[in-house]
């Protein structure tokens, strides 16, 4: 199953996927207190801008619905709603019809 966007097959899939748990502080002892929430970094090489623009319109929009990407430490795929997507840092350079590399970072996943 490849990557999906709203249900639709994405037509470039990231390079390299990688989840981030949230620090949300330290409790008396001293231990790390994770979110219940995590964040998926998305890594992309370089590309065409028609490739690069399917994913880069739905950064900080709201016609983000549902994302299917690689679950945490398996093998499978896995759908969340209700997630966030923006830049992961400045966009890409964009030079001769190719961009990148470029990142992508989705926000608000709730894994179950």
């Amino acid at each position: 199953m490849p990557y999906l966007i709203n249900g639709s097959a994405a037509s470039l899939s990231p390079q390299r996927q990688i989840w981030q748990d949230i620090i949300l502080g330290r409790d008396h002892n001293g231990l790390v207190i994770y979110g219940s929430n995590k964040n998926i970094q998305l890594d992309f090489d370089n590309c065409t801008y028609a490739l690069y623009n399917q994913w880069a319109q739905l950064v900080n929009g709201t016609s983000l619905v549902t994302i299917t990407v690689l679950a945490q430490d398996e093998a499978s795929y896995v759908a969340f709603s209700g997630i966030n997507l923006e830049f992961n840092g400045n966009k890409p350079n964009q030079e001769a019809g190719i961009v990148g590399p470029w990142s992508l970072l989705v926000t608000n996943v709730t894994p179950a």
